[in-house]
């Protein structure tokens, strides 16, 4: 894709930069200084930017998530740097009101009230869930929630948020006293609606061993 687009003199867009690997890295700083040119090993042919060719690039704070790296000043600097602040309530009402006008307004709210309070105790306040850590808990789980609740709602089911809770969120607790502080917290913020209780509520246990398994020949 990127070769096709700097072939085109089209502009292109790369997520995630800093979770790139050193070597990509290096090929994009032969694009981005004076020499405007990237080599292909594979074809062992270089090839020339156009004077349309543009690049731009989106990466997250270092501190979310796990792999991400500070990127060199010196290559951060071949760009004009824009910083956008992260979705509040406001936010993530508008967006989810577009896409999934099914799911109530007062649903919604505490959905994303549950999400915000779920990342302030794992990642501020450090209340529970260090096995695990570090922990995101962003707009794409609470999409995957209205996600779910609207195709509820289209099949004639009541929209139960607390039906999704397990599977969305308490699995990925690595204890269980991790998921019964996050269940409390549902519950708080719910004003005490139980979670179901299924077959997914019973502790998971994983083997952190590695496994080895020969086939005879």
């Amino acid at each position: 894709i990127f070769l096709s687009a700097l072939k085109k003199g089209d502009w292109i867009l790369l997520d995630e930069m800093n979770l790139a690997s050193q070597s990509v890295l290096e090929g994009l700083n032969a694009v981005l200084d004076h020499r405007a040119t990237v080599y292909i090993p594979e074809l062992d042919e270089e090839f020339h930017c156009p004077p349309t060719f543009r690049i731009f690039a989106c990466q997250n704070p270092t501190g979310q998530g796990g792999g991400r790296k500070g990127l060199p000043k010196s290559f951060l600097n071949r760009f004009s740097k824009v910083y956008v602040d992260k979705f509040d309530g406001t936010d993530l009402m508008w967006i989810t009101q577009s896409l999934y006008p099914s799911v109530a307004t007062e649903i919604r709210e505490k959905m994303i009230a549950f999400n915000e309070a779920l990342y302030h105790d794992t990642m501020v306040s450090m209340a529970y869930g260090q096995q695990g850590a570090p922990w995101e808990f962003n707009l794409r789980d609470i999409l995957r929630w209205c996600k779910l609740l609207a195709r509820d709602f289209a099949v004639g089911k009541k929209c139960e948020p607390h039906l999704h809770l397990d599977l969305l969120y308490l699995q990925r607790f690595r204890t269980q006293s991790d998921r019964t502080a996050a269940t409390a917290r549902y519950t708080q913020i719910f004003n005490n609606s139980p979670p179901a209780t299924s077959e997914a509520n019973v502790p998971v246990h994983v083997e952190l061993q590695p496994y080895f398994s020969l086939t005879p020949s």
